[in-house]
């Protein structure tokens, strides 16, 4: 196939869609795909090039900081690898309150408004060059969309040539926080995101939850051409790119740091033994079969320092570090004797917004956004791995099946009876769901939990890791997709 991906997010940025649409890119184009990408500048990066043989030509930019990062420098900006959280200075204060106070008032239909005109250029050029099966579109930001939306007119689209695919990331009108002034452009968002529902000749969802969503809100009509694809699992790094972080980002760790009582257990699966599985089998019920058919137990022994960490951005209203530092207070108010044994590491960009309140937890060390390869090694050397639910009820965070990659014992803050995350786990008896009320933990529930941390947790065999993961491999997920591309082609040749 011959294929178009549109994408604000791309390698190198540091995103959930580049990550997917990158390894997804290159998978097809190793296997003998002809794929190019129109995506935004980076400062580091060239126009034009073809990256592990794919085609791809940057052009626009996705937001305003952007701009900025490329004619006057990124390396200590926020956002980018390896940058250290800090106290928003006076320029960036100042900046933050521009942002909301006045460019989030206006833009439309989201931040990266800058990027639509010279992405729908690049995009139209290539149209017009080339003869594509396939155009793939991608949000968030919504602004990929209505790129497909304007193009969908072309006529390679009109004669039948071409293939429309809207890939939804995430729901962009039906936010818990608008992603734009809502009194403005409330009703024309949800009429857009309509639109692209009912003319793409494909759309793709992660959960069944955001086509659940969907439906509710828009129509059994206009949700008639949209399948679930589910999260993507980063191909496994080359161990030898591995780095240790940046000592910086470290506050002193006790030396007695907890170590599994069989690591021998724990190592990543080998690449080479795993087979995408049939497509059918995709459903998260499938993940109830992840139980230990010769399990290794893993116990505290009394640990001197135990490692918990959440890997991911926060976001204002949905989802926040609150409930987390309200969990710690209630925990070493009922156990004085954990305070200076746990740490809780974050990996991933902290807004400013947040940097206070979770630097002034001494339990907390902050290490930003950090290469992929050591984030993931660092999730296989944590104790438990922390995810704070979205208030929402349709979102999937994409690092799920990254937690269930890495085989740890999860901690699960779960604001909805119907928890995306937990349904994605099924019966995994290595999460443990706290369930939050009010924007609280009840002392309850603390108590729960400090029982469930200090319990024996047996750990899956390397062979039921292996088959839970195989149907979010990158080769699993990219044969769905080209499915999808194949018959919507035929059904159009008819």
């Amino acid at each position: 196939m011959k294929l178009l991906i549109v994408t604000a997010w791309y390698h190198p940025f540091i995103h959930p869609r580049a990550h997917r649409w990158t390894a997804l890119a290159e998978h097809w184009a190793a296997t003998g795909h002809e794929v190019h990408v129109v995506t935004a500048r980076h400062r580091d990066c060239p126009d034009e090039a073809v990256v592990s043989g794919v085609r791809v030509q940057r052009a626009g930019f996705d937001s305003l900081k952007e701009v900025v990062y490329y004619y006057f420098g990124s390396k200590n900006a926020r956002g980018r690898v390896g940058v250290l959280p800090k106290k928003p200075g006076v320029f960036t204060r100042l900046a933050t309150w521009l942002y909301n106070a006045v460019w989030k008032k206006i833009y439309f239909p989201d931040d990266a408004c800058l990027w639509y005109f010279p992405a729908k250029k690049k995009a139209r050029q290539l149209l017009e060059q080339e003869k594509f099966d396939a155009l793939i579109t991608v949000s968030l930001p919504f602004t990929g969309h209505l790129i497909g939306l304007r193009l969908r007119n072309f006529e390679s689209f009109v004669n039948g040539q071409t293939v429309w695919l809207a890939d939804i990331g995430d729901p962009f009108s039906i936010q818990a926080k608008p992603l734009n002034n809502n009194f403005l452009y409330g009703k024309t968002s949800r009429r857009l995101e309509q639109k692209v529902l009912e003319n793409a000749d494909a759309a793709t969802v992660t959960t069944e939850f955001a086509l659940k969503k969907y439906r509710e809100q828009f129509g059994e009509k206009a949700v008639a051409k949209t399948h679930v694809i589910p999260p993507l699992l980063h191909p496994a790094p080359n161990p030898q790119t591995l780095k240790p972080s940046n000592p910086q980002t470290l506050k002193p760790p006790n030396p007695q740091t907890l170590k599994p009582s069989n690591p021998q257990t724990l190592k990543p699966p080998n690449p080479q033994t795993l087979k995408p599985s049939n497509p059918q089998t995709l459903k998260p019920s499938n993940l109830q079969t992840l139980k230990p058919s010769n399990p290794q137990t893993l116990k505290p022994s009394n640990p001197q320092t135990l490692k918990l960490a959440y890997f991911g951005a926060l976001y204002a209203s949905v989802r926040t570090p609150d409930v987390l530092l309200d969990l710690l207070e209630k925990m070493f108010a009922l156990r004085p004797d954990l305070k200076g044994k746990i740490e809780v590491h974050f990996y991933g960009e902290i807004f400013p917004e947040f940097f206070k309140k979770l630097a002034a937890q001494p339990a907390i060390r902050l290490h930003g956004l950090r290469p992929r390869e050591e984030v993931q090694a660092a999730m296989r050397d944590m104790d438990i791995l922390l995810n704070i639910g979205n208030t929402t009820d349709f979102q999937l965070p994409s690092k799920a099946v990254e937690y269930l990659a890495a085989g740890r014992p999860i901690l699960n803050l779960s604001y909805t009876d119907d928890d995306p995350f937990a349904a994605f786990f099924g019966g995994n008896d290595l999460v443990f769901s706290l369930k939050i009320k009010n924007g609280r933990v009840g002392e309850e529930e603390v108590r729960r939990w400090l029982v469930w941390l200090e319990g024996e947790k047996e750990m899956p065999s390397e062979a039921d890791l292996e088959r839970a993961i195989a149907p979010y491999r990158v080769e699993a997920i990219a044969r769905r997709y080209l499915d999808l591309l194949a018959g919507e082609s035929a059904s159009r040749m008819i």
